[in-house]
């Protein structure tokens, strides 16, 4: 198992070691966490556990809301999403938010700071 190790440690100090010359040895970025969504009713406070949130823009998707409170996530970069959240028996909501963050760049990944909505959906 130790020659298993020492080969692994040379080859990730010649990766990292190579961001410091002319050419850069990058690795796949994971997708960061763009924005979170907390979904409640908004006439008892409770989680909505039928949510849904569609995202709108350049990206299109539809995503579940999951837990209590109900939480949505959106994986993304910085920039500005559109969402709309529904659910059965209630009004839906569209909301906009600017997520802040920087480009990536040769070496490094780019970072995001995640953005966060509270939603009370209002039953009909």
């Amino acid at each position: 198992m130790t020659f298993a190790l020492k080969p692994l440690r040379v080859v990730g100090a010649l990766a990292l070691g190579s961001c410091y010359g002319v050419d850069c040895v990058t690795l796949p970025c994971p997708l960061p966490l763009a924005l979170t969504v907390t979904v409640t009713n908004a006439a008892s406070g409770s989680a909505v556990p039928t949510a849904v949130l569609s995202l709108g823009g350049q990206a299109t998707s539809t995503i579940p809301c999951s837990g209590s409170p109900s939480v949505c996530t959106v994986q993304g970069y910085r920039g500005t999403y559109t969402v709309t959240i529904s659910a059965a028996g209630f009004q839906s909501a569209t909301r906009a938010i600017t997520v802040g963050g920087t480009d990536s760049e040769e070496c490094h990944c780019a970072t995001v700071e995640t953005g966060h909505l509270n939603v009370a959906l209002v039953p009909n």
